[in-house]
Order: C-alpha cells, then structure tokens, then sequence
C-alpha cells in the first residue's frame, strides 16, 4: 500500500486562500483571473506545487502586493538568496 505524503500549504498559499475568500470569487473566476486552470489553482492553495514565476508575479498585481512574488520562497530558498553574491573570477 503506497503512503501518501501530507502537504502543509505554506503561508503564501493560506494567504491567497484568504484573499479569494474575502474578495468573494470562486475558485474557476480566480484561476481564470490567474491565467490558469482551476485544478492548478487548488494544487497551490492545498501546498501540492507553487506556482511558476510568471504567475507568482500575476498574483502579486491581482492581489495588489499583498502576497508578493517572493512569498512561495521556502526557507531554503530564502536562505541561499541571502547567501548569493555576484560572480567574481578567481585572483
């Protein structure tokens, strides 16, 4: 019998949840809105994928900065991002 992982939706997810909740749209309306199919949508609102990049920035406008692109960063992500520094050839 296969084991099913459980996905815990991260902030980003829970937020944009919130968001469609309180601006009183469905699921379809809002996926449509997103330039994606509803079943996409729901994968990233139960935290099964994140959406791409060009969809994290359609949401970061929709939503009017409210859940920026940088929200579906996990925290390794986010740390390796503070860890970056431009390329510099060896002396």
């Amino acid at each position: 019998m296969a084991t099913r992982r459980i996905v815990e939706p991260g902030p980003a997810a829970r937020d944009l949840r919130r968001f469609i909740e309180r601006v009183g749209i469905g699921i379809r309306d809002a996926a449509e809105q997103l330039d994606t199919a509803h079943p996409a949508l729901l994968a990233w609102l139960k935290g099964i994928c994140k959406p791409d990049a060009y969809r994290r920035e359609l949401i970061e406008l929709w939503t009017g900065g409210t859940i920026p692109r940088l929200a579906w960063l996990s925290d390794r992500e986010r740390a390796a991002l503070k860890r970056m520094r431009p390329f510099k050839r060896a002396a």
